[in-house]
């Protein structure tokens, strides 16, 4: 399904709701009241978010076109893209998928779900990622279980929320494939927020450990935003040499760049 097939979906769920008398809450980016169904957001505002179209498959960053380089060795789609920076330093995961780059109003959005609650916000988000990867899942090298990225217990009870943990609850919900914790954090890390690949890599070394069989595995690792991949890069290694077969990632939004 394209981009504007997609659209065009919602919009004709959204329709049918109003015909059939539901109201929908206003849009939380414009006020207007012509909402997607159940969902504080219209259609224009979802038109105009900022999609991931062009980016490494690899590691989802986004690309302008004409940086593309074409390879064959990550069979997401027929056309795959692989970065510079993945071409040289090749991820443990095999493929990640994000919606949008972390840009105005997303990177407000999520700073909504994480740090204030919101609610009508986080509803919003799960909605749209679970039914984005829902109708984007291959047939072949589909996930066996979903999981996401843990939060060592002193952080969600800080933040009061568990965000990965709820996105990946929901695209079980909808895709019907079943979500486990499949890890923990057992060690507190300082916050990655500010620290450069290198800082992240040394902060998160040591933090995971996997409490479950994944043996054979081919996991779906959810968390909010990537910026370096160290968080998926080291969770990727402990399940790899636990025997999983393949990761794939599953994100919201992709920072613009590699962070060095």
């Amino acid at each position: 399904m394209t981009f504007e097939e997609r659209l065009g979906c919602i919009w004709r769920h959204t329709v049918s709701a109003l015909l059939a008398g539901v109201s929908p809450p206003q849009c939380t980016l414009c006020d207007s009241k012509h909402t997607l169904l159940n969902l504080p957001l219209c259609f224009n505002c979802l038109e105009q978010l900022p999609w991931n179209l062009d980016y490494c498959c690899s590691c989802a960053l986004p690309l302008a076109p004409k940086n593309l380089i074409l390879t064959s060795n990550i069979h997401v789609n027929p056309q795959s893209y692989i970065c510079a920076y993945c071409q040289k330093h090749p991820f443990s995961f095999e493929r990640t998928r994000c919606l949008w780059r972390y840009e105005h109003p997303v990177d407000w959005l999520i700073f909504r779900m994480k740090y204030q609650q919101d609610l009508s916000v986080t509803k919003l988000l799960c909605s749209l990622m679970a039914q984005h990867f829902t109708e984007q899942q291959p047939l072949q090298n589909s996930p066996d279980v979903i999981t996401a990225v843990p939060q060592h217990w002193r952080r969600q009870l800080s933040r009061g929320i568990h965000q990965a943990d709820l996105l990946g609850r929901e695209i079980s919900r909808q895709s019907g494939i079943p979500f486990l914790n499949l890890s923990k954090k057992s060690r507190h890390t300082m916050t990655q927020q500010g620290l450069t690949r290198r800082q992240r890599e040394h902060n998160l070394q040591g933090a995971f450990n996997v409490t479950a069989p994944v043996e054979g595995l081919r996991i779906a690792l959810v968390d909010d935003v990537m910026t370096t991949g160290a968080t998926a890069e080291e969770l990727s290694r402990c399940f790899l040499s636990e025997g999983a077969l393949a990761i794939d990632v599953y994100c919201l939004a992709r920072t613009p760049s590699h962070t060095d």
